[in-house]
């Protein structure tokens, strides 16, 4: 299978979430199943992969959710149960702060101690937040219906107080 993200911007927000396309017959792959099609967003960025935790076992799907508006109901990391690609299963949503687009990047990793980590990438949340969040995120999704924020960090408040400097003095 193959999950293919969607993107627009502006005054037309596709709306198309993810697709999972069954590539089984290459010369003839086929849509078996649209997901995240969350109001008012897009999709881009998706990550999928084999998850093997005392709280989930299958394959799970890590989706980077982005405004297209500012009305829309929710924006940050959503993540599925795709183990049955015709038959996806939300099972958590982590919204971002409001007064930021979303999700824009984002990787997962299952460490050695089987500990799974999502990295996600929130640009502006230094800005929208007043400081108080930085824009790369560690999410812990071990147990994926219950996705836990470990930190945050960003470079213009965390980073080497000489290169903080040398920033804003360019």
């Amino acid at each position: 299978f193959a999950y293919v993200g969607s993107w627009g911007i502006g005054g037309i927000c596709p709306v198309h979430g993810v697709r999972a396309i069954s590539v089984r017959i290459p010369t003839r792959p086929r849509v078996v199943s649209r997901f995240a099609r969350f109001p008012a967003t897009t999709a881009e960025d998706v990550w999928v992969g084999a998850v093997e935790t005392p709280s989930f076992r299958g394959d799970l799907a890590a989706v980077g959710i982005q405004r297209c508006r500012r009305s829309a109901p929710f924006a940050g990391l959503a993540l599925f149960d795709v183990t049955r690609p015709g038959r996806p299963r939300l099972l958590a949503r982590l919204p971002s702060e409001a007064g930021v687009r979303g999700v824009h990047e984002l990787s997962v990793v299952q460490r050695a101690d089987g500990r799974v980590l999502a990295l996600l990438a929130v640009p502006h949340s230094l800005l929208a937040t007043e400081g108080r969040k930085g824009d790369v995120r560690i999410v812990d999704v071990t147990n994926p219906r219950s996705p836990q924020e470990l930190a945050d960090w960003d470079f213009r408040r965390d980073g080497p107080v000489a290169e903080r400097a040398d920033l804003v003095a360019r």
